[in-house]
Formats: structure tokens, sequence, C-alpha cells
């Protein structure tokens, strides 16, 4: 996979070829402070670290896109989880891709279509008029298509893309479970539909919905809840044909149900993300897949024997759901965490094992929040250095 990366170049916008495996070397960014040279041992990286272990990334992927390949349904890799261009590629070069990428923002799909990547899918509702007219602007460089709920947004988007001479490709959102966004399944979805099909600018692609993340202790009952919601898209679907309107695209699903909405007829994509960098809030559902992205610390104080102070606060890692758990120390775990520190409270050998400056690893529980905190990642293969990628959509929001 490591190769294929390597022999995958595309044509920039700008014109010239990006060899994205090579860019982190070339651009020598050791200059910067915090920067290690590529060959660099692991635990020597300035802390807090994000750190990539490229082969649990490359486990992950393949276990995924292998089984899409052969299958009709496709996987469109979601890159919201990563928002790193340079893993983009590393998904696309893997096969069983629908062959373009799925955001959840505009901001997110202008960084990666000015990286070079020239199908994708906005997978949300963009309503405000300086967003549509992005994504008309975006649509004159690369494919796009976009989820709509709504008949007036429908018209805003057909007013600007006639006005700016582009066609945006549309998917109406279905509410299959989560009442989030999305018109409800049957008639709504299918009146939706129609008005699609019959506006200037946009060409009625398929239908999409998120079903939300479904995860169940028992295999069967994700099989069960997965079939059930999806069904009610594909009754949609049916019912959106019989009125005289192809649907050729059909996209759900997610990293907690890929290989049973993959298999299910009539789904032609799964969106998924999470798979590559894994995180502890998916790990004991997908026990096929592998922790990829932690986060590197430093002990920096000792003041009590039951307690360790490191560099990793929410700053570094995110809490937004729960705490991280520290890997390899049995009887040490983080207690709290503060802007700039994580405590670890110390059981029983753990108070022997922790010295001042000694290395702490950390394993987010949620590895989107956790890499948007960061403008690069370390990527690391058989504990050295290889690569420092740009996260380059961090933070877009907009």
């Amino acid at each position: 996979m490591a190769q294929a990366l390597r022999d995958a170049k595309v044509s920039n916008p700008q014109s010239e070829t990006i060899d994205y495996w090579a860019v982190p070397m070339q651009n020598k960014p050791v200059e910067r402070p915090g920067f290690r040279p590529i060959g660099t041992p692991v635990e020597e990286l300035d802390t807090p670290a994000l750190v990539l272990d490229l082969a649990a990334a490359e486990h992950n992927i393949r276990t995924v896109h292998s089984f899409f390949e052969g299958r009709v349904a496709k996987i469109r890799p979601h890159i919201k989880t990563h928002n790193c261009p340079a893993i983009g590629w590393l998904q696309l070069a893997s096969g069983g891709t629908a062959g373009g990428i799925c955001t959840a923002k505009v901001g997110q799909a202008e960084v990666f279509a000015q990286n070079g990547f020239n199908d994708i899918l906005i997978a949300n509702e963009i309503v405000t008029r300086n967003k549509i007219d992005r994504l008309c602007a975006l649509a004159r460089r690369c494919s796009v298509t976009v989820a709509v709920d709504s008949p007036d947004n429908v018209k805003d988007l057909s007013q600007a893309s006639t006005a700016n001479s582009v066609t945006l490709g549309i998917l109406v959102d279905v509410n299959s479970r989560q009442n989030r966004c999305g018109v409800e399944p049957g008639q709504p979805a299918l009146d939706l539909a129609r008005i699609v099909a019959s506006s200037p600018g946009l060409h009625f692609a398929g239908l999409m919905s998120y079903e939300g993340c479904i995860l169940h202790a028992e295999y069967q009952d994700l099989v069960d809840e997965t079939r059930s919601v999806i069904q009610l898209v594909l009754d949609t679907r049916e019912m959106i044909e019989k009125a005289g309107f192809p649907v050729e695209t059909v996209s759900v699903g997610g990293t907690h149900n890929y290989e049973i909405a993959g298999d299910v007829a009539g789904v032609t994509e799964v969106q998924a993300g999470s798979y590559v960098l894994m995180d502890n809030s998916y790990l004991p559902y997908r026990p096929q897949l592998k922790l990829a992205l932690r986060v590197l610390g430093t002990v920096i104080s000792r003041q009590e024997a039951e307690v360790a102070v490191a560099d990793v606060g929410q700053k570094a890692i995110g809490a937004d759901q729960s705490l991280p758990t520290l890997e390899g120390i049995p009887g040490a775990g983080v207690k709290r965490l503060s802007a700039e520190h994580s405590i670890i409270a110390l059981e029983n050998e753990a108070q022997d094992k922790l010295d001042l400056g000694s290395k702490v690893w950390m394993t987010p529980y949620d590895a989107e929040v956790c890499i948007n905190l960061y403008n690069y990642v370390n990527v690391v293969r058989n504990g050295k250095l290889e690569a420092i990628w740009e996260v380059s959509a961090r933070g877009r929001y907009d």
C-alpha cells in the first residue's frame, strides 16, 4: 500500500504534479520548532506529539477496502475523521472505492480539491448564500454532490448553479433513524426528488442517509437494526424509480456497519471514515481493526507517589465524551484533564514505573476530535518517524 501511494500522482489544478508521499520530506519541516528528522525514534519526539502508526492504519484500510472489492457497493471514504489529504490518498489508492470522498463541510471540500481530489460528496445540507456560491466555485474544478432536505434549499442551489453555469449533483437526504437532518422516507422524499429533478442546474443523483452510529454488544442486533433502517431508504428508492426518476446512488452506513450495509442489495456506497484511525469509542465493536492514532506525552511532575502529571491536556487530546486511556502501565490511568495537563493516578507497582521525563502513550476516546487539534501528524513505522503529514482541513468548520 505504501508503494501504491508513492506511485499515486495526480494533476493539481495549478498544473504541477504532486507526489503525496514525498511532500513532507521535500518540504523538510525539520527546521520548524517541534519537528524532528525522518528516522527519529518515536519516543524522541517533542511532546505532546500526535502519532499515526502507519502499519495499523494500512491494516485498517486493507481490512475495510478489501471487503468492497468485487462488490456492487463501494466505500466512499469520509475524510472528516482525519482531515488529512495524504491519508485520503492512501484510502483511494487501496481499491474498493467509489472513486471519490465525502466531507462534512464546504471548507473541507475546498482543501481536498486543492490537493487534487476531483469527486467530492458533501454529505450535509449547504444553505447560506455565501457557502452556496463557494459550492458553485468548487463545481468548476471538480465533481460536487451535496445533500438536500428542503425545497427552499433546492431552489437556492438551482438559482446559484444556473447563474454560475455549473451542475451540482444532488442526493435527497432521508431521515432513517437519527432524527437530525433529512426528509422522512417515502412520499416526502419522492416529493423532494421530483423538485430536484425538475430544477435547472441540478442533477438528481439519488439518496443518502446517515442512520447514526449503531453500536450493539450482540452482532446480530447490529445486523437487524442496520438492515431495518436501510430498508426504509431502499423502499423510498423503489417508490421514486416507479415515479420515473432513476436513482443512481444510495449512500448509507459507516464504520460501525460497513460490512452489513455494503452487503445489502441496492446500496451503492458506504460512507465510512473512522476505520482508518480508530479510537476507544469504536474499538469494542470493531475488533477486526486496530488503534492507529495515539498521543505521546511526557511526565513533567511527580509530587506525590500516587500521582504523575503529564503534558497532555484537553488541548492536546480532547475530552468531549470520555477520558483517554493510558497504555502499557497496569495500575495507571488518566484521572482527569485540565487544559494543558493530564493527572495520572498510580496504584501499586505503577508508582515505580513513571519518573520525571518518562514517556506515556494515550489513546483518545474520539480520534476525530483529537486529530482536529493538530496541524501535523507524525507518521511512524516500526518505531521510527517516516513522514510528517499536514492535517490540512483541520478547523475547517465552514
